[in-house]
Order: C-alpha cells, then structure tokens, then sequence
C-alpha cells in the first residue's frame, strides 16, 4: 500500500496547492478586473476632454472665418459671442484638466496667457470695426453727391476686398491725400477769384462769383468724401493688420493642439493596456478553470484511494490502528483483525479489546517516542515489544529474550485529527541483521590477524592507524625487517621460509614481553606486514627507542650470550628453527618515524610506516642499530631522485618516447651477426637519452615496469615483421613471465607473428627464478613455435644449475662482469673455463658479452667462445641506422 499511501501524500499536497493557485488567479482576476475598468474610466475621460477640444478648435476656426470676411461683411456682436463662448469652454477646459491633474501648471499657465491675449486682440479688432463701420455709414451718406466714380469703385474695392494689399492700399491713399490737395488748391484759387471780384457790381463779376461758389461748393463735397474715403481706408488698414494679428497667434490653438496630443497618446497607451488586460483576463480565467477542473479531479481521486485504504486497512496483514487526536483526546476510531499487543494471546479478541490494547499500545509508544515529532516517526521507529511492555531497539542489545518481538513503527497523518499508525514485525530481519553482525566481526577479526604469526595483519595496521579520520594521528611506528632476506627465500621452500617467519615472530613477542620489561613495552601491537616486515605502533619516540634497543639486545643475547652484545652497533643473531636449520649472522634493520606525516608537496606525502622503512633502509648504509627518521636521509635523496626518473618514465609512456636500440650478436671469428639484441631506451624532455641502468630498477619499484616491457615486446614483433631479413632477440625476466597480462600479450603477439623463429628470448638468469614450472611452460610455447631460447647474465650469483639442466637452451650468455675481469682477474678465467666446459657439454652456444677491446675478443676466441657482444664488435644504434 505503499504506492496508495504515496498518492494520497501528494493528491493532498497537490489539493493544497491548488487551493492557493484557485486564490491567487481569483485576487489575478479581481485585479485585472478593477485595471479594466480604471484603465476604461480614463478612456472616456480621455475622449471627453478631446471632444472639448474639439468643441475648443471648431469655435476657434469660425471665429477665424468671420474675423476674415470682408470688413463690412464682419458682425462684431457674432465675433463677440463666439469668443465668449471660447473663453468659457477653454476655462471649463483647464478646470477639467486640472481636476485631473491632466495639465501642468506650466501648460495651464500658458493656456490662460494665450487665451487672454487672443481675447484681446478680438476686441480690439471689433473696437475697430465699430470705428471702420460708423465711417463706412458717413462714407454711404456722402457718396451719391459727387461724381468720383474711380476713387468709389477704388475705395468700395478695398472695403468689399477680404484679403486686403497693404502696399496697393497705402498707394491709393497718397492718391487719394493728392486729390485732396488738389481739391483745397482749386478751392483756395476759387477764394481768391472771388476775393477779387467781390467789389464789383459788374453782373458779369456778380455771375463769375456765384459759379466760383458752386464750384467751391462741388469742391467741398468732393474734397469731404475723399478725406471720408482716407479714413474708411486708413480703418480697413487698421483692421487688416488686426486680423494678421490675431490669424498669426498661434499659442492658443498650439497650446490646445498639444494638449490634446498627449491625450490621443495617453488614450492609445490605455487603449493598448486595455487589450492587454483583456487578454491576461482570459489567461487568468482559464487557467482558473483548468485549476478548478484539476482541483475537482483529484478530490475525486483522493476519495478514491482513501476508499481502496479503508478497504485495505481492514484487510491489511500489517497490524493497523486509525487514531483520532481531536480536541487532544486519543481515541482508536478503527483497529483491523491483525492488530495486537501482547504477542502470546493467541484467542481471538473483541474489537473492544481491541481498541484497549490500541490505547495502551500509543500511550506505550508515547512515554519512548516524541509523538509531536514527525520527523523520525514517519520514517519508521524500531521498538522491541515483550509482555506488554515496550521498548526502543537496542541494536547494542547482544541478549534478548526468546518472547521478544521487533517492530518497525510508522505514521503516516491523515489530515489535522487523524493518523494511521502501522505496526510492522522485523523480528525475522532483526535477527538476521544480528547474525550478520556476527560473521562480519568474525570475518573483521579474521582480516585483522595475520594467519601465519598470529599477530595483527597490515589490514589492521591501515584500519587502526592509517585511515585520514584516525585521531592518533601522533603515534610513533617502528619498523624492523630482517635484512637481505630474499636471499634465504631463493634458497629454503615456502614451508621452511613460514616456518623462520613463525620462529622469529614468537622470538619478537618474547623480546617486549621479558617480566623487568617496563608495562608500556608489553602493551603494544605487532604487526606482520609483509613475510619479513613487522610494526610496532607507539605513543611517543621514547618508548620506540627503548623498544628498538630492547629487541636488539634481546636477539643478541639469546643468540650469542652477553659478551657479544654491543650498544650503539648493529648486533648479530641466529634463529633455530624445530626441522634443525639454523640461519646465522642475521641483521635487523630497525627505523622509527616522526611523530607526523609529512608533505613534501600537493601529490606527495611521506606517512610515517613510510617514514619508518625509509630510515630502516638507512641503517644498512650506516651500520647503526636504528634509525630515527628526519628529513634529508641518504636514502629520502634517493627516494627524491627515485621521483624524478618516476616523472621522466611517465612522460615517456604518455608521449611516446619510448624506444629500441639493436646490437649486434657476432660470430667470434668471422664477425659475422648472427642477431640482434633489442635494447630499451628512452627520449627525456630535452631529447638527451635515458640508458636503462638508470630507470629499469626505478620502474620495478614503482610498477612501470610492465609498461616498458610492453612497448618493448611490441617494438620487437613490428621489427620482425618490417625486416624480414634479420633475426632479433629480447631480453624477459620471470617477472615477464608470471605477469597474466604481459604474458598474454606476448603469446598474443607471437601466435600472429610471420616469422617467430627469427626471434631469440633471453631469460635473465640475474633475477631469481622462483616458478620453474611457469617458466618450463612459457619455454615449451614458445619453442613450439621455432624460437631460440638463450640464458642471460649467466654466473651473476643466482644460477641453480640443477633447474638449469631441466629446461633446453640454445644460447647460455655469460655475465658480463666475468668477461670484462679476464684482463687482470685470473680467477674470472677459471670461473669462465668452468661455464664454458659446463655450456659445451650441455650442448649449448657460448656467447660473451662486454667484449669492448681485442684484447678481450682474442682471450674469448681462445676459450672457444662461438659468439661475442660488445663495442670492440658493434654498438647499440636505432634501427633506422641500420637496417638501410
């Protein structure tokens, strides 16, 4: 029911979201609603005031069109009216605006400024248009009483004329002022005529006087209309620059103009926002709808499943109890039929019962467990269960009864009062667990000593003390090994060699357990960590020194008595084992460490069993009976140029630079070569070469090795194949050998290969061959696919020439140390007539190496040496040097 339980967590976690998600679109959806309708509030404000404006722009247009008609055309009380009604709809204007805040005190300033000034160019201009009309009256009174038909059609022109020439009209009035003073000369000459004839009675004088007065009289008139036709003129001037006046202020209609703009803007912004809103409205209210359809979906499932869990909790094997917490009061609203809480009544129960036992059971569970902590109680709680009486699991607990039961307690809340609380037995799994714990210890225990000595393995000595969250961090180490070991190893069989490590151990033990022996000393550990190797893991250098000096003289004495033993010296010793061997003149090379590890940088640290074997590797050059570890050792300096030739080795495999160099295996006496010894060497970083004397011993160490050996056996297969004319050969240790992936790789290498009987293999008799039988096996393969077999190094100290008879040789090479003494060592002459009596009766080829002059050639030649190596006959060269 885990699933179910699983649903209905996240159907009710779920149900809870969406309650907050159906609000939070509601609240969206109230918002958008309440923008809607401020954002459509302030678009019809918005066209309001452009129809105002509009209103504004229309009577500022008529007005214009009736300030341009024709002066006698132009009604001031119309022109006067209409700029009322401006005045009061720019005002209405700005208070509208500024009830809104829609205008700034700059742009309202400005408005007001502008309107009082067209205001007053208007009546202005109607003050004189009143003055124009009154003249033009006087202008109609006079005008048939003369005869001046060209000044009235010039003048009635001028007046009936809507766009007025300033310059043809100010022409006409000198015209007209030039009449006039026409007219007041004709009229002075009259006068003076008439002065003259006034004192005669002469009738004819008489008549001349009355026509010079009718003619003034005519005169008079003409003269009166052309000064009434200068003024109407000099009016309609005056009215035409008042109308260019008010037709070029533009700052009232400009003002109005951006004003209503930033309007038309405003109303395309919230028109655009409009839209946009409606749009998020129907976002909003679909994802609403789709929540709500969401939301009644999972109810409906969520009922479900609380359904199928009832059902299942009656049913379920898993003992159940629905507990209802409300208003604080525990009452178990249902128990199924498994349900119990004593495990040994075995009746059926009523659910009265029950219900009682459920009861006890959370007030049990109570008094263990912080019921208001969900946190540990939902995850499930281990309780041991026994005659009603209940428990936390003990997982330390090594005796329980045979009644006790193990339960895991969960929880699971339903809703704020209810929680379901499951009761599941793990007895079965609890004691499998312990049984478990049991053969893991034993099998911790077994790791942790070492089966042949008894005493604590390396395993332990890495667990206790190496790990980086260990907090003795300080401990002193002291390391002893029996020195030049390997030696009897080559010698004595694997069961003799454990039985001397046995002997050796005990005598160990017995050194630091001696009855006067201070109680610190006894206290300790020994660890076996490797055949001849031991540890003894100390609190401070002090007791390391005492236990040092104590296992020196301890092995001394019981060796050889106290007479021998001598302090500040390495001393001597002998162990007898039960089979009657005796291994005597043994040494001890004891190191002790520092009280840290050391980093010599970010890659390297110097540990302190690091530290301990480094400094035991030390007494062997010195002699002393111990060593102390400090940095800059002998041995840390060669550990230091050890790294060095590690660096050049892996840049070397990681780039390439491996490569073989071939020397000649000639015929003593013709010269002739026989074949070719393919020889390692490598290219450093600046391109000088790297001699194998100088990395082979480094990369055994350090595990490199195989990788070499690896180019190498693939570099001498390719030359094989890429000459077909010339015979190699390729120097294998056992190590070769017995390595699974070296050996497979040759095997590989020579099954494909085209001419495998051009290939000799050298067996390096210098290292110690401790599995013949791997190699009898490895020489019968090959041999069965045509391949010379030669034993190099023969002599250097480590042959059994009782194995060597066993397995069929073709070349026996001897060392080339012998070789290079017949000079001057007679003793290397008798020791090589005795390999070369030996290699001839066995039927094999003698070949000398290290022949680097003729004098050395001539004394091979002269022991009947078939085969000769060395400088005096060819050097090493690449290939490519040879092979043209």
């Amino acid at each position: 029911m885990n699933k179910e339980y699983r649903d209905i967590e996240v159907k009710t976690f779920a149900l809870n979201i969406f309650k907050i998600l159906t609000f939070c679109l509601v609240v969206s959806l109230l918002i958008c609603s309440g923008l809607f309708f401020y954002k459509l509030n302030r678009i019809n404000f918005n066209n309001l005031i452009d129809k105002k404006i509009q209103d504004i722009i229309i009577e500022q247009k008529e007005l214009m069109l009736d300030i341009e008609k024709p002066s006698v055309y132009t009604n001031f009380d119309i022109s006067g009216k209409r700029l009322s009604s401006l005045n009061v709809k720019s005002v209405d204007l700005i208070q509208t605006l500024q009830g809104r805040d829609k205008i700034t005190d700059e742009q309202s300033i400005k408005l007001e400024k502008s309107l009082d000034d067209l205001k007053k160019y208007i009546t202005d201009f109607n003050a004189l248009l009143g003055i124009s009309f009154s003249d033009f009256k006087s202008f109609n009174v006079i005008y048939s009483q003369v005869k001046l038909m060209e000044i009235k059609q010039g003048v009635l022109e001028f007046v009936f004329t809507s766009n007025v020439d300033l310059t043809m009209l100010n022409e006409y009035v000198k015209e007209i002022e030039h009449l006039i003073l026409e007219k007041d000369n004709l009229i002075k000459e009259n006068n003076e005529n008439i002065f003259k004839l006034q004192g005669s009675n002469d009738k004819k004088n008489i008549n001349k006087i009355d026509d010079y007065i009718y003619k003034n009289d005519i005169l008079d008139n003409e003269k009166m209309f052309l000064l009434l036709s200068k003024k109407l003129l000099l009016g309609v001037k005056q009215l035409r620059l008042q109308k260019e006046k008010i037709v070029n202020f533009k700052d009232f209609i400009n003002t109005i103009e951006i004003i209503r703009d930033d309007i038309i803007k405003s109303s395309e912004r919230l028109q655009k926002t409009k839209e946009q809103l409606i749009l998020v409205y129907l976002v909003i209210f679909i994802s609403l709808i789709f929540v709500l359809g969401v939301y009644f979906k999972f109810n409906y499932e969520l009922n479900l499943l609380l359904q199928i869990l009832y059902k299942a909790f009656l049913n379920s094997p898993i003992q159940q109890v629905l507990i209802n917490r409300k208003n604080n009061v525990v009452t178990p609203d249902f128990v199924n039929d498994n349900f119990s809480f004593n495990s040994f009544i075995l009746t059926e129960q009523s659910d009265d019962t029950k219900k009682t036992q459920a009861i006890n059971f959370y007030d049990s569970l109570s008094n263990i467990i912080d019921i208001s902590d969900n946190k540990g109680f939902d995850f499930g709680t281990l309780v041991e269960e026994n005659h009603n009486n209940i428990q936390l699991y003990d997982e330390n607990s090594v005796v329980s009864r045979r009644d006790t039961r193990y339960f895991s307690v969960f929880r699971k809340v339903i809703d704020r009062n209810y929680e379901l609380i499951n009761k599941v037995d793990v007895t079965k799994k609890i004691l499998q667990i312990r049984d478990y714990r049991t053969k893991l210890y034993n099998m911790q225990t077994k790791l942790d000593t070492d089966s042949l000595t008894g005493l604590l393995s390396l395993q332990a000595l890495q667990d206790r003390e190496l790990k980086n969250d260990r907090a003795n961090k300080n401990n002193i180490f002291l390391y002893l090994k029996i020195d030049n070991f390997n030696d009897f190893r080559l010698n004595y069989s694997t069961i003799l060699i454990d039985e001397i490590i046995k002997v050796f151990a005990n005598s160990l033990k017995n050194a630091l357990n001696i009855k006067d022996n201070d109680e610190v000393l006894k206290s300790i550990d020994i660890y076996h960590l490797h055949i001849d190797e031991f540890c003894i893991v100390y609190k401070n250098q002090d007791e390391a020194i005492k236990a040092a000096e104590l296992i020196q003289k301890h092995f001394t004495i019981n060796s050889y008595g106290v007479d021998n033993f001598s302090l500040g010296k390495k001393n001597k010793f002998e162990l007898k084992i039960s089979s009657g061997v005796e291994l005597k003149d043994l040494e001890l090379n004891i190191g002790i460490s520092s009280d840290r590890d050391i980093r010599k940088s970010n890659q390297e640290i110097i540990n302190r069993l690091a530290q301990a074997m480094l400094a035991s590797y030390e007494t062997i050059r010195t002699k002393e009976p111990y060593c102390i570890y400090k940095e800059g050792l002998n041995i840390e300096k060669q550990h230091v140029e050890q790294q060095k030739i590690v660096s050049r080795i892996r840049h070397a495999l990681d780039n390439d630079k491996i490569f073989v160099v071939c020397q000649g295996v000639h015929n003593s006496l013709t010269r002739d070569i026989s074949y070719y010894e393919v020889l390692v060497r490598i290219r450093g970083e600046n391109n000088e070469i790297i001699y194998p004397s100088t990395f082979l011993d480094v990369a055994r160490k350090v595990g490199l090795y195989k990788d070499i050996q690896e180019v190498v056996i693939n570099k001498v297969f390719d030359l094989i194949d890429i000459y077909p004319n010339e015979n190699f050969s390729i120097n294998l240790a056992n190590s070769d050998i017995t390595n699974k992936e070296t050996n497979k790789l040759f095997r590989r290498r020579l099954e494909k290969c085209s001419r495998p009987e051009a290939l000799c293999v050298e067996i390096l008799e210098s290292e110690s061959i401790d599995k013949y039988d791997d190699l009898s096996n490895f020489l019968e393969f090959i041999s069965f696919y045509g391949c010379k077999i030669a034993i190099d190094d023969f002599g250097s100290g480590y042959s059994n020439f009782y194995r060597l008879l066993k397995i069929k040789f073709d070349y026996l090479k001897i060392d080339g140390s012998i070789i290079e003494s017949l000079i001057v060592d007679e003793n290397a002459r008798t020791v090589l007539e005795t390999l070369v009596s030996f290699a001839h009766k066995q039927g094999y080829e003698v070949v000398a190496e290290f022949v680097k002059n003729q004098e050395i050639l001539k004394i091979v030649q002269d022991y009947g040496i078939e085969k000769a190596q060395g400088y005096e006959l060819s050097k090493p060269e690449e290939p490519h040097n040879i092979f043209v």
